[in-house]
């Protein structure tokens, strides 16, 4: 199936009149029904472990927001915290601050150091949607011989506040009118840091164009939920219980139950309330057929700025250009050997006080961007450091993924107000999503403990003009490789828009089937960072074999007959209820024996795996295709039991994707087991010297040939050469 060249989107370039008609039938606003109280511990506002302020003062922040659709009612904090026994009582505290406002403040008890909690309330008028609660300590000591001063710097000036401390909120809902214009809220709220879920109601039986749709929405909100994660329960010719929830219909026939008139020769999109829980929303695209209903979709999701009311009709534009390669929004492109982190760094760029934490800035590469050499890339850029801070000998090191990177001493500048700087990053430490850290570690210049001590004389800041020189690099990978998919949704985003993608789908593809493959699109929009305008969905009983696209296929492995057909090259295959691994022939043992594999040991646990998991088990595989070289095929199959969405969740959830890898990846329940047992090939070129050792490197058995043709060669030329010469003579 190829794509129209025209789709309904919401452009007014494109239009003489404006692009949406658009209508507003009074609807009574609706709110979410999400629970009245939240709870939200330091942890979740991002403390992983214990907050520790050090130092005579210190402080600490954490951000966490409240619904645009919700008002706080009431709130109580829950610190628990324990300090120093060096502490005095009566001239140390802590202040608790919301959003810079002083909400609490107390001296620290004589038995903190064995801790405390302290709880009390706060005033709701306060919060906002994004906030920012801060810790302040001020640490003073018990006592001090006659004629001695503090050291401002004392490890024995601490406080520790516990990560499970706990903000309890009461909340009231408050209504969202039934107006277009707030999407793609209620259905996602940037403020709100919980999974998104979803639930989609289909036709019951839906066309592939209308699965396009559906696959389109998904990767726009899981690009909307980004690190939240996205899950699309679906439901085939019925509504949710609850909304929020999504509703395409291809005809007038279906969903009566939600009252609408039928559909008029343009598409159309309605917000309105859920018939059954007026409480809830429902965003319903409707059409006379299949095909207007994926135009619509790509239309919603390209063009909802453009929408207002309650409800709206699109007209026909063209599709934006196609994508090119690696060019994600949220990967950071190398351009004439560079990286440009300019765009990104935002926010705080100073470092203030003794202990001031990292400066920092994360960035995602294409995952396969490949470097060609072991040279390290070069950090550049400019920096500034009070004169206090320079004359004490204090350094700022280079930090890469926790990693130490490099370290230089702060020096005065020359001939200007800042200091160009140079630094190297190993390449080895660089992967997909990566965080630098500038990190100023100032020295305290004095003989004195008690020399005076202020906050502003060790000051350091980077200009936000920072780049990394790259050493020759080349978009390439080494397949399969399931980390790839895990860590970057490669290689189905190497073109975010999925121009080069196909879902394929069970003949009669069920909930499940189509609940995760929505799933794994909402996945591909995360991380590719835009809607999969281009994607397209096949039935298994199309002729795949002509299908010039990276394949995603999902469903039971008794509904997809293709995988009997691939499965020489599939490192497992299902059988009835049997599941069989495939033999390795003698050129892929001693390959993985040149690469330190233990195909027998992974082979065997895989095997345990299986047996135990039985009818439950699921498989993420990927193998080459065997029609178009470079082409990849990964399958989500499982026995006849299997839960797909729950395995298609895992790559969303840090505890499971991280034993994702290699080419098979096994789910039992909650256990993921991940192997690399098949085959090698590439995806991506290689400059034309590397290719020779990198397929040398592959071959390796062919080298002991090589070497020896040479020398018979070599030997040819020689004795020719002689022979020669004695005729000559």
């Amino acid at each position: 199936m190829k794509l129209a060249n025209t789709i309904l989107i919401a452009a007014a370039v494109a239009l003489s009149g404006p692009a949406w008609a658009q209508h507003d039938d009074g609807a009574v606003p609706v709110a979410r029904p999400d629970d009245a109280a939240r709870h939200f511990t330091l942890e979740d506002m991002g403390a992983q472990a214990p907050l520790r302020l050090r130092t005579a003062h210190a402080q600490y922040s954490l951000p966490f927001a409240v619904r645009n659709d919700q008002l706080v009612k009431d709130a109580e904090l829950a610190v628990s915290y324990r300090a120093s026994p060096m502490l005095s009582a009566a001239r140390s505290q802590v202040n608790v601050y919301l959003n810079d406002e002083i909400v609490q403040s107390w001296r620290l008890e004589s038995d903190a150091a064995g801790g405390e909690t302290r709880r009390f309330r706060i005033d709701p008028t306060l919060f906002v949607v994004f906030n920012q609660l801060r810790f302040e300590f001020i640490g003073k000591f018990a006592a001090q011989a006659e004629g001695e001063c503090e050291d401002p710097l004392s490890a024995a000036l601490w406080l520790e506040i516990s990560q499970h401390s706990q903000l309890d909120l009461s909340l009231s809902q408050l209504p969202l009118p039934l107006d277009l214009r707030h999407l793609p809220a209620p259905f996602f709220d940037a403020a709100d840091p919980r999974r998104v879920r979803l639930p989609v109601s289909l036709p019951p039986s839906p066309s592939n164009e209308v699965v396009d749709a559906a696959l389109v929405v998904a990767s726009w909100f899981g690009a909307q939920a980004d690190y939240r994660g996205a899950e699309f329960p679906v439901f085939l010719g019925r509504l949710p219980e609850r909304g929020p929830a999504i509703v395409l219909r291809s005809s007038a026939q279906q969903f009566p139950e939600l009252g609408l008139a039928p559909p008029g020769p343009r598409p159309r999109v309605d917000l309105m309330a859920h018939p059954q829980m007026p409480a809830t929303s429902l965003l319903v695209i409707s059409a006379l057929d299949a095909r207007q209903v994926a135009d619509a979709a790509r239309a919603l999701v390209y063009g909802y700025a453009g929408l207002s009311g309650s409800s709206a009709e699109l007209q026909t534009v063209s599709l934006p250009a196609p994508r090119g390669l690696n060019d994600s929004p949220r990967w950071l492109q190398p351009v004439a050997g560079e990286l440009d982190l300019t765009p990104l760094m935002a926010g705080a760029l100073t470092a203030r006080g003794l202990s001031a934490g990292p400066i920092d800035v994360e960035f995602r590469l294409p995952p396969d961007l490949f470097f060609l050499n072991s040279a390290s890339p070069t950090l550049k850029f400019d920096y500034r450091a009070s004169m206090v801070a320079v004359d004490s000998g204090s350094t700022l090191s280079a930090i890469l993924n926790g990693q130490f990177a490099d370290q230089l001493r702060l020096e005065r500048p020359f001939g200007g107000s800042a200091v160009d700087a140079r630094m190297g990053l190993p390449a080895s430490q660089f992967t997909h999503r990566n965080r630098l850290d500038w990190q100023f570690n100032f020295v305290k210049n004095t003989e004195r403990a008690c020399q005076a001590y202020a906050q502003a004389q060790w000051e350091g800041s980077i200009d936000q003009q920072a780049r990394i020189d790259l050493p020759r690099t080349a978009y390439y990978a080494r397949m399969p490789d399931l980390h790839l998919l895990r860590d970057g949704g490669f290689p189905f985003t190497r073109f975010a828009d999925g121009s080069q993608t196909a879902f394929v789908l069970p003949a009669t593809a069920d909930e499940q089937d189509l609940s995760a493959a929505l799933s794994l699109a909402g996945y591909l929009g995360r991380e590719g960072g835009l809607p999969l305008l281009r994607i397209a969905s096949y039935r298994d009983s199309s002729n795949l074999s002509e299908l010039d696209r990276d394949l995603l296929v999902i469903g039971k492995a008794h509904s997809l007959p293709s995988l009997k057909v691939w499965a020489e090259r599939m490192p497992l295959s299902f059988n009835a209820d049997d599941v069989l691994m495939r033999r390795d022939s003698w050129v892929e043992r001693f390959q993985a024996w040149m690469d330190e594999r233990d195909l027998d040991g992974a082979r065997q646990h895989a095997g345990e795996v299986a047996l135990r998991a039985g009818r439950d088990l699921a498989a993420l595989m990927a193998f080459e295709s065997p029609h178009f070289a470079g082409r990849s095929i990964v399958v989500l199959a499982g026995g006849a039991d299997a839960d797909l969405p729950a395995a298609a969740s895992a790559l969303i959830e840090p505890g499971r994707s991280q034993y994702i890898r290699g080419d098979l990846a096994l789910f039992n329940g909650d256990q993921v087991s991940g192997y690399d047992l098949g085959p090698r090939y590439a995806v991506g070129q290689l400059p034309w010297d590397y290719r020779v050792l990198t397929w040398l490197r592959a071959h390796p058995y062919i080298i002991v040939p090589l070497l020896l043709l040479a020398v018979l060669l070599f030997i040819i030329v020689v004795r020719a050469s002689l022979a020669a010469r004695d005729s000559a003579r």
